[in-house]
């Protein structure tokens, strides 16, 4: 009986190891559980991004809320693995109605979003792609934009950092909901 009761344990432990959002989302797993802020290159508004788990790591949501400058938005991506290719994809929409679709891909510290077409409310799109070099602190956000030509074009470049409570423009209001913190 002690055998059953060790092996039960052993298999349970296994299947929970499975649920953990490191084992299926590597490089975005670090995220979970932390806010990370950066200002915009133009001054003037702040970026947070706060990443939880879903349904035990079965998920990961980033929320997002841009403060300040009078143009507060807000969005929410959610992470996803395929099942039939295991890869990391996602979906992000936004408060101006804005959405796009994506993959993700993690290699070498740096988590990789190939081109992805954002859909405006408009229905007019543009293509970006974007890199997350993760380090110590939190992230760089490198966004390209691709031109009608063709070619690539710097859109931003962001450093965000983990957030403390002291320091985030941001919070989490009774509602669960990412709020900007009145000045």
């Amino acid at each position: 009986m002690k055998y059953l009761v060790v092996l039960f344990m052993i298999s349970g432990a296994s299947q929970a190891d499975d649920t953990q959002p490191s084992s299926k989302y590597p490089g975005l797993s670090s995220l979970v559980g932390h806010c990370f802020h950066a200002p915009f290159p133009q001054g003037g508004a702040i970026d947070t991004h706060c990443f939880t788990d879903l349904y035990q790591g079965q998920f990961i949501i980033d929320d997002h809320l841009v403060c300040g400058d009078g143009k507060n938005y807000r969005g929410k991506t959610i992470y996803a693995v395929r099942a039939d290719d295991h890869k990391v994809i996602y979906r992000y929409h936004n408060s101006l109605g804005g959405f796009s679709d994506g993959e993700v891909r993690f290699d070498a510290g740096v988590l990789n979003f190939p081109e992805e077409s954002y859909q405006q409310k408009d229905g007019s799109a543009k293509v970006y792609r974007t890199q997350w070099q993760l380090n110590e602190t939190g992230y760089l956000s490198v966004m390209d934009e691709r031109l009608p030509s063709g070619e690539w074009q710097a859109v931003w470049q962001m450093a965000f950092k983990k957030t403390s409570d002291q320091e985030a423009v941001a919070q989490v209001d009774a509602a669960g909901q990412l709020q900007c913190k009145q000045p």
